[in-house]
């Protein structure tokens, strides 16, 4: 070898070292160096090390997929679209807040039991008391295997799809055996008892 090394270049060469990617004249710089110094071989293993620990990584939680990042990407872009009209829904909001309430006190002052429409069929009467599901279907999810989830479990769609894909559904089984029926069914994302 024709010319001299430094000690801190030897140490800036290390990670090349272990990734094998020096010259001839520069890995054997690295090699006498290393002989010499009880330091640098430290150091070698520490990198080896994290090397190691890089290459057996895995992630504790699985990526939400491209269908993920394009939802979140869709709602940034709304979010970013309706922050300069605030004062607009402001009067919205407003109007919004008060046909709530005017709904729920209708809804608290109607009879036992109301008119449903379901997704297909004929209106139902059904009892207000009784106990309906929330379910939230895979996006994935068919037409065709929801209507025949729907038939399996002798239920009804009472209302939905919502703005954010939720569906009120009413069956004939026992609270307990339609909850754990749907909650089973991969087509079926969440449930939630509506009291």
């Amino acid at each position: 070898m024709t010319e001299q090394i430094s000690p801190e270049h030897i140490e800036f060469l290390l990670p090349f070292y272990l990734n094998g990617t020096l010259s001839d004249d520069e890995k054997e710089a690295v090699e006498e160096a290393l002989e010499q110094s009880v330091a640098l071989r430290e150091e070698l293993a520490f990198l080896q090390q994290i090397q190691s620990d890089v290459k057996s990584y895995e992630p504790a939680q699985a990526s939400p997929g491209e269908l993920g990042l394009k939802r979140l990407q869709r709602q940034i872009n709304s979010q970013a679209n309706t922050a300069g009209n605030t004062t607009k829904w402001r009067f919205v909001a407003i109007a919004a807040t008060c046909l709530l309430v005017l709904q729920t006190t209708l809804i608290g002052l109607s009879p036992s039991t109301e008119l449903y429409l379901p997704a297909g069929g004929k209106p139902t009467t059904i009892a207000v008391n009784k106990t309906m599901f929330r379910v939230a279907f895979d996006p994935m999810a068919t037409e065709a295997s929801i209507r025949s989830l729907l038939l399996d479990l002798d239920a009804q769609i009472i209302e939905g799809p919502s703005a954010i894909g939720l569906y009120v559904v009413s069956t004939e089984q026992t609270e307990e055996d339609a909850l754990n029926s749907l909650q089973s069914h991969t087509i079926v994302e969440s449930v939630q008892i509506i009291k």
